[in-house]
């Protein structure tokens, strides 16, 4: 069996040329303000996977974490954003998936705290928004929505629950947006709302597509956390494919990565787009020179300088 490469490397689809890459989470204000103290206070939200642009940069950097766990007594074999390590302080985030079929599982929706923390933040970052901003965005709501839900919040909703639903249920429409549109109306906003998605992803706000037969969707979790019965973080190789290797939880039946439409989905082995090649790789040469800031955070300064730019002081 094939091994991960030491250090940094890149995972390409070989299908669709996309390579594997991550989103890092945006920091927003939520301090607290009473009779006229500030308790400051700052959340970032959870760092996203998308497949896309090879373009070299640290976002499409990875690497194969060994580290035993103890508790299991054999190696973690997590694969583990480079970008969110070197670049947010929030801990190590590495790829995982979780099972969509919840006969196995009981319900796997909002019952975790880390998927609770996703959504918090994410609605902190779109009150965050300068209004400026949000002014914009209120003129991309389409005519066709009705009177009462034509605002930001109800048009926005709209939005995740058509980037969720993967293909958008009408009826689970109805359910959480509270109305439905005039079947005239139906297909008009579904292309809307599929040209509205990248403002929020713009913005740092995301939701995770899904596909209805999908074996299990790809998600970035923090490291550490315990597996559940349906998710898993383990990995292994056979130079080509990339699944599970876990006898905890789920297996290579039902994890091969699988390219689908440019989202990463965990399928049965054979379907098209999981042929994948694992590359080193190393940062992009840099243009321009060496700044006084590089300087500062190299050599017998790096400690001092970096201690100072994360108090800010620099």
């Amino acid at each position: 069996m094939a091994n991960f490469p030491n250090g940094n490397f890149t995972i390409t689809n070989n299908d669709t040329g996309r390579v594997l890459r991550v989103r890092l989470g945006t920091a927003v204000d939520i301090s607290d303000h009473k009779e006229g103290t500030t308790f400051p206070q700052y959340k970032t939200s959870a760092p996203w996977l998308e497949l896309g642009d090879p373009d070299g940069s640290i976002a499409t950097a990875w690497q194969f974490y060994t580290a035993e766990d103890r508790a299991e007594r054999r190696p973690y074999n997590q694969i583990v954003s480079t970008a969110v390590r070197d670049l947010q302080n929030i801990g190590d985030y590495c790829v995982g998936f979780r099972t969509r079929d919840q006969s196995d599982s009981g319900p796997v929706e909002l019952t975790s705290e880390a998927e609770w923390d996703e959504i918090l933040a994410r609605e902190a970052t779109r009150k965050a928004r300068p209004e400026e901003r949000k002014r914009y965005l209120s003129t991309l709501i389409p005519e066709s929505m009705p009177n009462d839900h034509k605002n930001l919040d109800d048009w926005e909703g709209a939005c995740a629950v058509y980037a969720s639903d993967g293909g958008m249920d009408w009826i689970k429409f109805r359910m959480l947006a509270g109305w439905e549109p005039a079947e005239e109306h139906k297909q008009p906003l579904l292309e809307a709302m599929e040209s509205y998605l990248p403002e929020l992803e713009q913005d740092g706000i995301y939701y995770r597509p899904s596909h209805d037969d999908t074996t299990t969707v790809a998600r970035m979790r923090a490291c550490g956390r315990d597996r559940a019965n349906y998710e898993t973080y383990r990995w292994a190789t056979d130079g080509t494919h990339i699944y599970a290797a876990d006898d905890k939880t789920l297996g290579p039946d039902r994890t091969h990565w699988t390219d689908r439409d440019g989202h990463l989905h965990g399928r049965p082995p054979g379907e098209p787009g999981q042929s994948w090649t694992i590359t080193p790789w190393t940062p992009p040469k840099r243009t321009g020179g060496f700044t006084r800031e590089d300087i500062a955070y190299t050599g017998f300064f790096g400690g001092i300088g970096h201690a100072l730019r994360t108090l800010g002081i620099t």
